[in-house]
């Protein structure tokens, strides 16, 4: 129903409106009557109606006056003037507020029902487009799980190998991203994880489409669920027995990443009986570039590039080489070895990662999974090594020794080596010259 509220200091006005709205529209209520605009502004705030007629003239506050309140605080009723005054200054002020219609009193019956029957039409029309609207976004909200699967298959598939890469736009997908509620920056630590299900043809026999449905939410609710414990990421589905998820790091990440790949094997042959190979992918850091890492992720499942179920692959991106299982230590073994050779330089990830023909990524994965220390802690024990021989058995000047070990401010090379040590250098040095 269309709610109408009357104004007017004319009892017999007030009552001969009422009188004919309520003949004439069925889909229009009277839903209050005020003799004054003080007294309507109040009733009309609780009240809320659609349309309000109002004389433009009245005690306490004019019909205008009155409008321009209600303006502020309910932008979309509407106002129907009537008045027995023909001032175009009041004609102007009724403009302003945007009234539907100007009637000057006595009412002309037949111009006010083909007001208010324009009115009544653009209100259902309003109605109607709302209503539609509403439906509109319950659907879309209902999509938006659908909407986020199309988007990332879209992501992972923009950039393949042997074809030309396609340039997102920056703004495009970062409003894209926000509307799909998308918590991701544009700029980061990327990484895709691919999972491949082995066994999974047993789950999907079922001939009922919903359990088939059922369960592949099943499985990304747990490979989400696992994620969120680590880092932020999002899981999608890529075919009926392959999983992905698109990982952001924002510190160093190759525990959290081991932990997270080693509990997504452990829960789904747990939760589903399920036997599973994950591919990691290369580190990228726009989002718009994780077809890249994907391609890697997905590739080094699907060429096979593992030993066995409930494996985590690391793929060589950018290289012939192959790594299997047997060759792994030897690469943890070339990597202490080139750490033991070049501690005193200012040695970076990325220096070693050429050495071996591996990206920094792979390689940081690599040493931890089979060492349980990062790179960085292995490089620090072999300088805090170093640094006790060099405090035993020399008279080397603190910022020499530091320097010699890779360090060129002596002062955090003190702070590291007391971390470690329980004591400054100085106090290392006399401690064991005087045993």
């Amino acid at each position: 129903m269309i709610k109408v509220y009357i104004v007017d200091d004319e009892a017999f006005v007030t009552e001969g409106l009422r009188n004919f709205i309520n003949a004439s529209f069925d889909t229009m209520e009277i839903v209050g009557i005020a003799s004054d605009g003080l007294t309507a502004f109040e009733d009309i705030k609780t009240l809320m109606p659609d349309i309000v007629i109002t004389d433009v003239r009245m005690p306490g506050m004019s019909g205008v006056e009155l409008s321009k309140k209600l303006r502020a605080i309910m932008p979309s009723v509407e106002i129907l003037f009537i008045s027995g005054y023909d001032d175009v200054d009041y004609i102007r002020n009724a403009l302003k507020v945007e009234a539907i219609d100007y009637i000057l009193k006595p009412v002309d019956i037949e111009e006010l029902k083909q007001v208010l029957t324009r009115f009544e039409k653009k209100f259902n029309k309003k109605t109607t487009d709302r209503k539609r609207f509403v439906e509109m976004e319950q659907k879309l909200l209902q999509s938006m799980p659908a909407l986020r699967q199309r988007f990332f298959y879209m992501l992972i598939n923009r950039y393949r190998r042997g074809n030309k890469k396609a340039e997102f736009n920056r703004e495009i997908l970062c409003q894209r991203m926000k509307f799909l509620n998308i918590d991701f920056p544009y700029a980061g630590k990327f990484i895709t994880v691919a999972m491949w299900i082995d066994n999974v043809e047993k789950l999907y026999s079922s001939e009922d489409y919903m359990d088939i449905e059922l369960f592949s939410f099943a499985i990304q609710n747990v490979m989400q669920d696992i994620i969120d414990k680590y880092t932020k990421g999002y899981v999608f589905e890529t075919e009926y027995n392959e999983f992905g998820a698109i990982l952001y790091f924002d510190t160093e990440y190759s525990e959290a990443l081991l932990k997270l790949a080693d509990e997504m094997h452990k829960t789904m042959m747990s939760t589903f009986n399920l036997k599973t190979v994950l591919g990691i992918g290369d580190e990228v850091y726009k989002i718009s570039e994780i077809g890249m890492s994907w391609e890697f992720a997905d590739d080094s499942i699907r060429e096979k590039k593992y030993l066995g179920m409930n494996q985590t692959i690391y793929l060589v991106p950018h290289s012939n080489v192959d790594i299997n299982q047997d060759k792994l230590s030897n690469v943890v073994a070339k990597i202490k070895e080139i750490i033991d050779r070049r501690y005193s330089e200012k040695l970076s990830l990325s220096d070693i990662a050429s050495e071996v023909f591996l990206t920094p990524t792979y390689i940081c994965l690599l040493f931890k999974e089979d060492t349980g220390i990062t790179i960085n802690e292995y490089i620090t024990r072999v300088r805090m090594a170093k640094a006790r021989d060099f405090l035993q058995n020399t008279d080397m000047k603190f910022s020499d020794i530091a320097e010699c070990i890779g360090y060129s401010d002596a002062s955090y090379f003190s702070k590291l080596f007391k971390r470690y040590e329980g004591m400054l250098p100085s106090e290392y040095r006399n401690k064991k010259r005087k045993q």
